[in-house]
């Protein structure tokens, strides 16, 4: 699973909101937990999930998505609460003429915090 949130506050509180809501219903802990909200990337390693909390930069830099794109996919749609606009759509950074994400042009040296 991989989702992003905005700020260091916010990126901690999905991560430890994850934590919390999966032990409460399904009584589990991540197996290992790596990363910090300042480094712009969480994972929670529940051994048959994991749980990539991202910014949106570092999301786009790593571009798991791409990686993984000949992966099998898992509709959990039914899952996922809508976000705050109501439409259940995120934005992504835009990328460069080359296919990479060109961070100047999003107005920040940390490639990593929006």
């Amino acid at each position: 699973i991989v989702c992003c949130g905005n700020s260091r506050p916010q990126n901690q509180a999905i991560a430890t909101n994850v934590c919390d809501e999966v032990e409460e219903l399904h009584d589990r802990i991540p197996e290992s937990k790596q990363g910090t909200a300042e480094s712009g990337w969480i994972l929670l390693d529940y051994g048959d999930v994991i749980v990539h909390v991202m910014t949106p930069k570092s999301r786009a830099f790593y571009d798991l998505e791409g990686f993984w794109k000949n992966g099998k996919r898992i509709d959990i749609e039914h899952l996922l609460l809508p976000n705050g606009d109501g439409q259940g759509q995120e934005s992504t950074p835009s990328g460069s003429a080359d296919g990479g994400v060109d961070f100047q042009q999003m107005g920040e040296d940390d490639p990593f915090w929006s």
